[in-house]
C-alpha cells in the first residue's frame, strides 16, 4: 500500500503550474521596471494606466 495520497497529486501539479506562472510574471515585472528607467514599456496602455501617470 502506497503512503502517497493519489487525491493530492492533481492539486500538487496545479500548485506547481501556478508557482511557475507567478514566477514568470515576476520576471516580466522585473524586466518592465528595468525598462521604466529608460522609457515606458510599449504595452503600458494595455495595463489600463494603473502604473501611474506617464510623466
Amino acid at each position: 500500500m502506497s503512503t502517497e495520497n493519489p487525491a493530492a497529486k492533481p492539486n500538487d501539479d496545479k500548485l506547481k503550474d501556478r508557482h511557475r506562472d507567478v514566477t514568470s510574471a515576476n520576471e516580466d515585472m522585473k524586466q518592465d521596471f528595468q525598462q521604466d528607467d529608460d522609457q515606458p514599456p510599449p504595452h503600458s496602455d494595455k495595463v489600463g494606466g494603473l502604473r501611474g501617470n506617464p510623466s
